[in-house]
């Protein structure tokens, strides 16, 4: 008789898990992430034809974002500012799929908003009249900030009489004596910062130190009229 060939496929391996994540490192905190959509990504292992996400709030336990793709990356869903996560990918194809990655953690802290200013002065140009030479500066917490920078400009010189980028995580700051000078008008803003960046600067406010002068001595009266009652 005549022999019938047969044909067969050879299924694929198994594809071996991921390598090569990246935003991560191998142990917490890992590496500050300053955008609440990160995109993840991963090296491509051989044979696979599908992959899967996942990430879990590494406080909580919750999985809070997962996906399959085709692709080597990902953009997460909206995620929260300041805290602490961990991911993993598994590789699969007609044969199944791997064992997930080993996982890798990022802490998400995006850079604060500037804060706002409250004291001394207005948003508008000469702005108020203050008579203290050493007022109290006072803005706003900025949600996120660990630290605050102030500037002060002469308005007539353009000079920046004051620039401090790290005044700590404070609210007030008393302007020291021989900053300021009498009869001069100031700009100010800020900026807040914490460990992803500087936010950008503040709404500027203005205000006008007093000019000084010698008060005048009372009138000598003249007339009608004595020093003594009834007069």
């Amino acid at each position: 008789g005549i022999a019938v060939p047969y044909g067969f496929t050879v299924a694929p391996a198994v594809p071996q898990p991921p390598t090569g994540l990246s935003p991560g490192g191998s142990s917490p905190p890992g590496p500050i992430v300053t955008t609440l959509t990160p995109t993840l990504s991963w090296n491509a292992s051989t044979g696979a034809t599908q992959y899967t996400v996942a990430m879990l709030n590494v406080s909580t336990g919750a999985t809070v974002f997962t996906q399959s793709t085709s692709s080597t990356s990902v953009t997460c869903s909206t995620l929260t500012n300041g805290v602490l996560y961990i991911w993993l990918v598994s590789a699969s194809n007609a044969s199944g799929t791997s064992s997930p990655s080993t996982g890798v953690y990022f802490t998400v802290t995006t850079v604060p908003a500037p804060p706002t200013l409250v004291a001394p002065g207005s948003t508008t140009s000469p702005g108020p009249t203050i008579s203290n030479l050493t007022p109290i500066f006072v803005w706003n917490t900025s949600s996120g900030a660990t630290n605050y920078g102030l500037y002060v400009r002469d308005v007539s010189t353009n000079v920046l009489v004051y620039n401090n980028d790290n005044l700590g995580n404070i609210t007030s700051l008393v302007m020291p004596s021989g900053i300021l000078a009498a009869g001069h008008s100031y700009g100010w803003n800020m900026r807040a910062s914490n460990s992803a960046g500087y936010s950008g600067y503040s709404t500027q406010f203005y205000f006008q130190e007093q000019a000084t002068g010698t008060v005048p001595a009372p009138p000598t009266l003249v007339a009608p009229g004595s020093t003594t009652s009834p007069g």
